[in-house]
C-alpha cells in the first residue's frame, strides 16, 4: 500500500507542476500530456470499480466520458484516493477481472504501480 500511495503522490506532484500550456504537447509515447493524465485517472477509477465488484465492461462504460473535467489536478487526487481506499479494503487474494483472466488484487496493485511510475511508453510520467 505504501508504494501505491507514494507513486500516486509523485504523479499528482508532477501534474500540479505542469505549465498551463503543456496539456496539448506530445509525450514520449506520442499521446498528449492531457491524454496521459486521463489514462492514469481512468486507470485509477477503473481499478476502484473492479475492486468494488463492478464488471470490466460495465466499468468501461461508466468511464467512457471525459474523466478530467475542468480540474485535472482534482481528478488525479480524487481518483488516486479512491484507488488507494479500494486496495486497502480488498484482501490481497481478492480476484480482480483482468483482460484475459482474474488476477489477485496484490498482483493488480503491481500492475497499477507500473502504470504510475513506468517509462513513458508504459504510461508513467517521466
Amino acid at each position: 500500500m505504501e508504494l501505491i500511495l507514494a507513486a500516486s503522490a509523485e504523479f499528482e506532484r508532477v501534474v500540479r507542476q505542469l505549465p498551463v500550456d503543456s496539456w496539448d504537447l506530445p509525450t514520449p509515447s506520442q499521446i498528449s500530456v492531457r491524454d496521459l493524465v486521463e489514462h492514469v485517472v481512468v486507470g485509477n477509477r477503473f481499478t476502484a470499480l473492479l475492486l468494488a465488484g463492478v464488471g470490466r465492461e460495465q466499468a468501461r462504460n461508466m468511464l467512457a466520458d471525459d474523466q478530467l473535467g475542468d480540474d485535472p489536478v482534482a481528478a488525479v487526487a480524487e481518483s488516486s484516493r479512491h484507488q488507494a481506499e479500494a486496495f486497502a479494503a480488498a484482501p490481497p487474494e481478492q480476484p480482480v477481472p483482468g483482460p484475459n483472466c482474474d488476477v489477485p488484487a496484490e498482483a493488480f496493485l503491481r500492475f497499477r504501480l507500473v502504470d504510475l511510475v513506468g517509462p513513458p511508453s508504459c504510461g508513467g510520467p517521466r
